[in-house]
């Protein structure tokens, strides 16, 4: 419980990414693309995504950030229209860099990141949910996606995989919902 719980908050707070309740994906939009498994790493030497088949059309991904701290997810390559995302499910953490005490880990739950893919092979770029647009947009239009508010300036997502599928299929070739292109490559390791 105590790993769960501790995942769930370190994607609220520390990616920096909008944490969405429910999935992205319903089974007839999973995708699984080979090109994806493979350990792939940006210009920073500490950084490294090493994604690794997790049964029929799913993928494990050990992510290390910059600072060198671990976390594992669950993940999906998802198809929607001509587009296609990953929605990362968190799930265990380095718990040597992020401790919460007994109550803070049980009000903590996993959440999913949604992230979108634009391209594969040769290199991955990837775009994550921006906060600052969808804290914006919500202020905009309150009732156009279900939320919840966490602490002074931080969404969560509520919706259900029907309506967050509608909205980001909305918004997905607008600039503003996922942020600038993120792009690494392949390593050998």
């Amino acid at each position: 419980m105590k790993k769960w719980a501790s995942a769930g908050l370190l994607a609220v707070i520390i990616t920096g990414c909008v944490p969405c309740l429910n999935p992205l994906f319903t089974d007839k939009d999973v995708i699984f693309n080979p090109a994806l498994v493979g350990i792939w790493g940006s210009n920073d030497e500490k950084e490294k995504w090493s994604f690794t088949k997790s049964g029929e059309n799913a993928y494990k991904l050990t992510q290390t950030d910059s600072d060198g701290r671990t976390a594992e997810f669950d993940v999906r390559l998802v198809r929607l229209g001509d587009y296609k995302f990953l929605d990362m499910l968190v799930t265990n953490v380095d718990e040597k860099e992020f401790k919460l005490n007994g109550w803070a880990a049980f009000s903590a739950i996993p959440a999913h990141l949604i992230l979108q893919v634009h391209e594969i092979d040769p290199k991955l770029k990837i775009s994550v949910m921006d906060p600052d647009w969808v804290k914006d947009w919500l202020l905009k239009n309150p009732k156009s996606l279900d939320h919840r508010k966490i602490g002074e300036d931080r969404y969560a997502i509520t919706a259900s995989t029907k309506d967050l599928q509608k909205f980001v299929l909305q918004h997905a070739s607008e600039e503003g919902l996922f942020g600038g292109a993120h792009e690494l490559e392949r390593r050998r390791e």
